[in-house]
């Protein structure tokens, strides 16, 4: 039961990874050269992170961010500094969780 919920869990992940990055215009290209805190990445880590119960290991693996550790304070940063109340973002939330 608990391989079967993660891997539901996981299909809802990439899912929402892939409209993120539909939204975004972002593709594997960017993923692989893009900084590692760019910030769109850590706008979809902030979405990621908020609407789903996916990992940080996951979310670094899945946008190449470094190490599991720095989407926390990526993200805390991001909140902190207003980030959740800009359009882009709103828009992102709908786009993937719609």
């Amino acid at each position: 039961m608990g391989k079967d919920l993660r891997e539901a869990n996981e299909l809802k992940w990439e899912l929402y990874l892939e409209r993120g990055l539909a939204q975004l215009g972002k593709d594997a290209t960017a993923i692989r050269e893009d900084l590692k805190s760019a910030e769109w990445k850590v706008m979809l880590a902030a979405v990621m992170k908020r609407y789903t119960s996916a990992t940080n290991v996951w979310i670094t693996e899945s946008l190449n961010m470094g190490i599991p550790q720095a989407v926390s304070q990526k993200v805390g940063k991001f909140y902190e500094a207003g980030g959740d109340g800009a359009e882009a973002y709103q828009e992102l939330i709908i786009r993937i969780t719609e």
